[in-house]
């Protein structure tokens, strides 16, 4: 599907392209330190002000990044780059084409946390990290008009709640 659209809609890096670029070094600076701020502020809700019960069970996200190996190049790997290439990409360029840029921008974040209820379906206040990163890569992405600063973003949060997973299971 990516490729059926054309190297000239994937490059568009208007507010209605998909701004498949990767960014300057900076841009890319600016998205990891954001990620790694918004993982911050899930982490300061969730261990300190909302921590979750000790005997609750978790999600099939928190079970899979709590075990080393493969699942964790999913969490950094793959994860952030085909989100936000879905979300802030595609979604975001083709839904504010057809509803206009603000309706677009909700609903392509509105997905983006639908896509992650399963696993807050075990802990609600980790919606608010959902939605604090869905928040911020689209910042991002419309600041930069680039989807590279958007997955550093989403790189950095997954790498800071798999180091606090492995490092509170260890």
């Amino acid at each position: 599907m990516v490729r059926a659209l054309g190297r000239e809609q994937l490059r568009d890096t208007t507010r209605l392209g998909v701004a498949w670029r990767r960014g300057t070094p900076r841009e890319l600076v600016a998205g990891a330190v954001s990620g790694l701020g918004v993982a911050g502020l899930g982490l300061l809700v969730t261990l300190v002000l909302l921590p979750p019960d000790p005997d609750a069970t978790f999600g099939p996200m928190s079970e899979m990044v709590s075990t080393p190996g493969a699942d964790a190049l999913v969490a950094l790997g793959f994860a952030p780059v085909l989100e936000e290439l879905l979300f802030r990409g595609l979604l975001l360029s083709g839904l504010s084409r057809s509803w206009g840029n603000a309706a677009g921008a909700v609903a392509a974040s509105g997905l983006f946390i639908t896509v992650h209820i399963p696993e807050l379906a075990y802990y609600w206040p980790g919606a608010i990290g959902i939605g604090a990163l869905a928040l911020t890569t689209l910042v991002l992405r419309l600041r930069f008009a680039a989807l590279g600063p958007a997955i550093a973003a989403h790189f950095a949060y997954n790498a800071a709640l798999l180091a606090t997973a492995f490092a509170a299971s260890g």
